[in-house]
């Protein structure tokens, strides 16, 4: 009486999915990535074969040597017989398989970049790093302003020169721009910087170059993150309108002697958690400055003819790193408005200072872990708790480290400090002086004196 139904069911299982059989139709569960484009391997060639040199094993060794990296990127083994995809420095996107970054930092390209060269032709780069080649003679070529998707560009230290081409700021989508150590004629750049709207991260270390001043930098993005003028040939009053970016976290403007500038006095905040301010002409009022940047973790004002003695309070429990060496301030250093169990770095020499280190105590009731007379506290002896770095030579002759130096795995105690010709290398100290540990150490530096 069933016999009517077998049709039926076997219609059913015809129509379901089966484990033993697999549609000629269906996708294969593991796609392939897609090839390089044939014009995008060629192009790729083309750009490599358009420099003479390719000095690979001398500057293998200066970058092994100067950024720890074994082996950069090198265009010597691109060839047609593999995917350029798989190339050293090239990365395609994942599902058209266009060329969408091309990193050779420090690959050994000895040579000029021509606005004719087929490097253009790769329109849907996105991240291009040429840093750190020698391409002397190489002007930035209006049709950098042609790569529409360029997040991320990086021409420092490559010898580019010349005119600042004003079809940069095309780059709508760039996040971060490098151009440091160029010697550039910046006229258009105030123009260029006013356009990039999505920049997050701007370095100009070491640029010189004519037209290059404070001007420049009055419109930048409210979504800057990072911006390094270190070292610069930067002239003029640094604008103040910069503190005021809602986003802004680092700012270095180390060694400019010629920038000056002071800080914003009403109705500040800032997320500033970096700030370096080194051998500059800014007029610094250390106290107030530490008062309202209240996320500043590394603060560099060394050699900014600072004087007298130093009047802080309140507790800076967030500072990690300090440098406040070659200036001219005297009397006790304030070791209470700093937290002691997170200061990694801090750098006095080439001051006045006197005085004890403070005893340190783990479970003191005091934010800035100094001992206090609270009872059963545990004092773990002088600086430094998880100090990395102290530099405390060259200082008052009756000021503060008077202590023999200690062989590696004696015993050594630091309670005083003052003016020292020893170079001491000590591991982490408590009351004991342990063999040197390279990522946790206490330097007492020995400085050669100015002048001399």
């Amino acid at each position: 009486m069933m016999v009517w139904f077998l049709p039926w069911l076997s219609l059913l299982l015809l129509l379901l999915p089966s484990p033993f059989y697999t549609s000629s139709f269906s996708s294969p569960p593991f796609a392939p990535p897609p090839l390089c484009h044939p014009h995008e391997s060629s192009a790729l060639l083309h750009f490599r074969n358009s420099f003479p040199i390719v000095n690979y094993t001398s500057l293998s060794s200066y970058c092994a040597s100067e950024f720890e990296i074994a082996n950069p990127n090198t265009t010597m083994t691109w060839n047609m017989s593999r995917d350029c995809c798989t190339w050293n420095g090239v990365t395609c996107d994942e599902v058209s398989g266009h060329v969408i970054g091309l990193d050779l930092f420090c690959s050994g390209l000895d040579g000029v970049i021509h606005s004719n060269n087929s490097l253009f032709f790769l329109i849907h780069l996105q991240s291009l790093v040429l840093s750190h080649n020698q391409l002397d003679g190489s002007e930035i070529s209006p049709q950098f302003g042609w790569f529409s998707s360029m997040i991320h560009l990086d021409l420092s230290d490559s010898g580019f020169t010349g005119h600042l081409p004003l079809e940069l700021s095309f780059l709508s989508s760039l996040v971060t721009l490098d151009l440091s150590d160029l010697t550039l004629e910046t006229l258009s750049l105030k123009k260029i910087l006013a356009n990039l709207t999505s920049l997050r991260e701007l370095s100009l270390i070491g640029v010189t170059g004519s037209y290059f001043s404070t001007d420049s930098f009055m419109n930048l993005s409210i979504s800057l993150l990072s911006l390094d003028l270190s070292e610069s040939g930067l002239i003029g009053k640094f604008p103040e309108n910069i503190f005021h970016l809602p986003n802004l976290q680092e700012l270095r403007l180390s060694y400019i002697r010629n920038l000056t500038g002071s800080f914003p006095r009403h109705n500040w905040t800032s997320p500033l958690r970096e700030l370096g301010l080194p051998n500059t002409g800014f007029l610094i009022d250390l106290p107030y400055l530490l008062r309202n940047l209240k996320h500043l973790t590394h603060l560099d004002a060394s050699d900014c003819g600072l004087t007298g003695s130093l009047t802080l309070s309140g507790n800076n429990t967030q500072i990690t790193s300090l440098d406040l060496s070659s200036n001219n301030f005297g009397g006790q250093f304030p070791w209470d408005f700093l937290n002691l169990e997170k200061l990694s770095i801090l750098n006095l020499y080439f001051n006045k200072f006197e005085g004890q280190l403070p005893e340190i105590c783990r479970n003191s009731t005091k934010k800035n872990f100094l001992c206090d007379s609270s009872k059963n506290v545990e004092s773990v002896g002088p600086l430094p708790l998880n100090l990395k770095f102290l530099f405390l030579s060259d200082l008052e002759e009756d000021g503060i480290v008077e202590q023999e130096p200690a062989q590696e795995g004696g015993e050594g105690q630091i309670s005083k400090l003052r003016k020292t010709e020893s170079h001491w290398k000590f591991g982490r100290v408590s009351r004991k002086v342990h063999a040197v540990d390279d990522q946790e150490q206490l330097i007492l530096r020995r400085t050669e004196r100015r002048g001399s």
